[in-house]
């Protein structure tokens, strides 16, 4: 995995602005479509509107999916798994922390996966960000 260090908001928001092709992913709660939302100049993809698929078809679809898209934004916890799967954003951006302790199974997952992954990489807690102004919805 390469590390490209962020620690702080002005510094996430400064992959959007160099990077074409970004992935979110995080723990549940841990701010991913918060930080979707200040996307203005790209296409944002929800994974979680792909949950209704069977569940071995839902990294293909939205694979499929971005493949006709230039510029976007794909946030969600299915990111891991896409990845396993060939899935080649310019960056991911894990946000860890979140506000839900009780999703053990999808930790361990998202840990294995990530572990596994050879792209770039950001690791951040959105709560521990010294300029994020979002701080207190998180």
């Amino acid at each position: 995995m390469n590390r490209i260090f962020a620690t702080t908001y002005s510094e996430i928001i400064e992959l959007f602005k160099t990077h074409k092709r970004i992935a979110i992913t995080g723990y549940p709660g841990a701010g991913k479509t918060l930080l979707s939302t200040m996307v203005r100049s790209r296409a944002v993809i929800h994974t979680d509107h792909y949950l209704k698929l069977p569940r071995d078809k839902i990294a293909t679809q939205i694979m499929t999916d971005l493949s006709t898209k230039g510029k976007y934004v794909v946030e969600g916890t299915q990111i891991p798994k896409m990845l396993s799967q060939g899935f080649q954003p310019d960056v991911v951006i894990w946000l860890i922390g979140g506000t839900r302790p009780n999703c053990q199974g999808i930790r361990t997952q998202m840990q294995t996966y990530m572990a596994e992954y050879k792209g770039n990489v950001t690791k951040i807690n959105l709560r521990d960000a010294q300029d994020n102004p979002f701080v207190k919805r998180l």
